[in-house]
């Protein structure tokens, strides 16, 4: 009795006859929300490859079509062990297709289902292999924007950790045209379990939330389930406690302003060094840290100190301008002495700016204190933070001393 053929052999009767002669389509490897991956074989290299192929319904919306072959093409630029090789980007019709690396392992979540938590020393080897595939690709300005156990593949032969699903993942952008679209045919825009802040309020994705969904991964490898939302908690006990710095760096990643997290460089610099050092119960030394100038630079672009030094002179300048203006056109007094005491008032407050920039944050709850520094990358820099705003104080008092002494002096 013959059997009508299902609509997915249908299909895989159709990719088979149009990626011949070049790729000998094997089997269905898996499917996803928005595409169905391949394993074909290239005759010509004698080799096994994905062909990750996407979803009909996509592939007839222009915007998601040319955003997956321009990511696809963007990410093939990318060269990086950590990071799944793309070799091509084709069509059948208006259907795109990529052909990439196959890598035969599991993904972290299957991992997880079967084995439960993993180790902290594992751990820290797995998010230092991430955060070096996204700084890898930060520096290309791509941004993966689903970082997550299931797009994490180890594979089998070489326990080679390996970042995958770019392409599909910039489908995902918060606020695009395709975004719009594509909730329309009802596919659900990531997990919210790993999202980060800013992508669940619906704000533009940045490097800086891969990094923190680069927390929620740590988290997830160590307890075998991801924080709490806008859990700041990392976990603790003897899992993380034996290499030092793992919990810490899952901590600094998983703060909710964008500005408080390390970069993908930095934390796989850190994660890295807590490799080196396993089990030691101690701080990493300086030696192993980022060095003192750069974590002090970072301190200051992170308080945004260089941006309110420059906001402070622009707006004392446009001040004192009009203040000119005014005490000359005054009844009685002198219009040099009224000048110069708000000229040494304008230049005391530029001190007290730049050191309640460094204490405070302004967030969309109001302002609050600023958190402390505590990731593992930490040098004698950022521990000096509780001492540099007494001494911005202290020098405030001279600076106010010394102009009045200057203006008025007899």
């Amino acid at each position: 009795m013959n059997q009508t053929p299902s609509r997915s052999d249908q299909w895989l009767d159709r990719m088979r006859t149009g990626l011949a002669p070049d790729l000998e389509v094997t089997r269905l490897l898996g499917k996803g929300a928005m595409a169905r991956v391949l394993l074909a074989r290239e005759p010509a290299l004698k080799r096994l490859v994905a062909v990750k192929v996407l979803r009909d319904d996509l592939a007839s919306d222009h915007v998601a079509r040319a955003r997956f072959e321009r990511e696809a093409q963007a990410v093939a630029a990318i060269r990086h062990p950590n990071v799944t090789a793309v070799y091509r980007v084709g069509r059948l019709g208006k259907v795109p297709y990529i052909v990439m690396e196959y890598i035969e392992g599991r993904t972290l979540a299957d991992l997880l289902a079967s084995g439960g938590p993993m180790e902290a020393g594992e751990t820290a080897r797995v998010l230092a292999s991430v955060a070096h595939a996204l700084a890898a690709a930060h520096q290309r300005g791509i941004v993966h924007r689903d970082v997550r156990p299931s797009n994490v593949m180890m594979e089998k032969r070489t326990d080679r950790v390996v970042l995958m699903d770019f392409g599909i993942a910039a489908l995902l952008e918060t606020g695009s045209a395709s975004s719009v679209r594509l909730t329309e045919t009802g596919i659900r825009l990531g997990d919210p379990l790993h999202m980060s802040p800013e992508q669940q309020r619906g704000e533009p994705v940045t490097a800086q939330s891969d990094v923190y969904c680069l927390g929620i991964l740590g988290h997830e490898l160590l307890t075998g389930k991801p924080p709490w939302p806008g859990s700041t908690q990392a976990p603790g006990g003897t899992e993380a406690g034996s290499h030092p710095g793992l919990a810490r760096m899952i901590r600094r990643c998983l703060q909710d302003l964008p500005d408080h997290r390390p970069t993908a460089r930095e934390a796989s610099h850190a994660l890295a060094m807590t490799l080196q050092s396993p089990q030691t119960g101690a701080e990493p030394r300086q030696t192993e840290n980022l060095p003192i100038l750069h974590d002090f630079i970072r301190q200051i672009r992170q308080r945004k100190v260089g941006r309110v030094a420059v906001a402070y002179v622009a707006a004392s300048f446009i001040f004192l301008q009009g203040v000119d203006l005014l005490v000359r056109a005054l009844p009685t007094g002198d219009p040099d002495t009224w000048y110069q005491v708000i000229v040494a008032l304008t230049l005391t407050g530029f001190p007290v700016a730049l050191v309640l920039s460094w204490l405070l944050d302004l967030t969309a709850e109001g302002i609050k204190l600023a958190p402390e520094d505590d990731g593992p990358e930490a040098s004698q820099a950022s521990r000096w933070r509780k001492v540099l705003p007494l001494a911005g104080l202290a020098l405030s008092v001279l600076a106010v001393a010394g102009v009045w002494i200057l203006i008025f002096r007899p």
